[in-house]
């Protein structure tokens, strides 16, 4: 049983995400999930995401069909 989610809302951030998702793994707390719900980004941090996703079970990537914007990908993470 995963004792922490941590949830992340994306979009168009590749000047940033590789940089978020390592500080949220090198924490020393261990047993998280991190789930990403990508909003549709045009810029290439989807295959950061999914990079990542595949090298670390901990994290879940989610890629919205097509952009709901900020508020709704908020909800969205704290529906799952």
């Amino acid at each position: 049983m995963t004792l922490l989610t941590i949830g992340m809302p994306v979009f168009n951030d590749i000047d940033f995400i590789e940089e978020s998702i390592k500080s949220v793994l090198n924490q020393s707390f261990v047993d998280f999930e991190l789930i990403i719900s990508d909003d549709c980004s045009t810029d290439g941090c989807s295959e950061v995401c999914l990079r990542y996703a595949q090298l670390d079970s901990r994290i879940k990537y989610i890629r919205q069909e097509k952009n709901i914007g900020i508020s709704k990908n908020m909800k969205f993470l704290l529906s799952i």
